[in-house]
């Protein structure tokens, strides 16, 4: 056996090993955990980066599809205003057109209903001259015969 002081002195020192032992463990598995931490913390930092990186892919291609819908929308405006100016032009011609035959068509018929009035006035007159003319005939041949009534017989003509 070993003199008590000495035996003392082992177990404390033993303690001491046994404390260091421990708190060498706790400092490794406190590294060990760092290590854990700053590993994931980077992989976090990886995918985050991955994720932005796909987001911003994402929106630029949204914004991409976006303007191209944009450009494709203010194109079909623009051919639909030149289709409908062209459309207004056209209708603005056939009016024009059926306006022009409208008001000819108009000046034709009152050509001809003046024609026709201008016909049947001249007709009416032509009536009325002709009467005119019978009766003033009619007129000088009665004024005729009662002159010669007036007129004493000729006096050489009875023998």
């Amino acid at each position: 056996p070993l003199p008590p002081e000495v035996e003392a002195k082992m177990t404390a020192m033993e303690q001491q090993l046994q404390q260091a032992t421990q708190q060498i463990q706790t400092d490794q598995a406190k590294q060990q955990a760092t290590i854990q931490k700053a590993t994931l913390d980077n992989q976090t930092e990886i995918q985050k980066a991955h994720i932005e990186q796909d987001t911003r892919l994402k929106v630029a291609g949204i914004q991409a599809d976006a303007t191209v819908a944009s450009a494709e929308i203010k194109a079909m405006i623009t051919e639909f205003q030149t289709r409908i100016a062209h459309m207004e032009a056209l209708i603005g011609q056939q009016y024009d057109q059926q306006t022009q035959a409208t008001d000819q068509a108009h000046e034709v018929a009152m050509s001809q209903q003046q024609h026709a009035q201008t016909l049947e006035a001249g007709q009416v007159g032509h009536e009325q001259a002709r009467e005119m003319a019978d009766m003033g005939h009619q007129n000088t041949l009665e004024a005729q015969k009662n002159e010669a009534a007036l007129q004493p017989a000729p006096v050489g003509s009875d023998a």
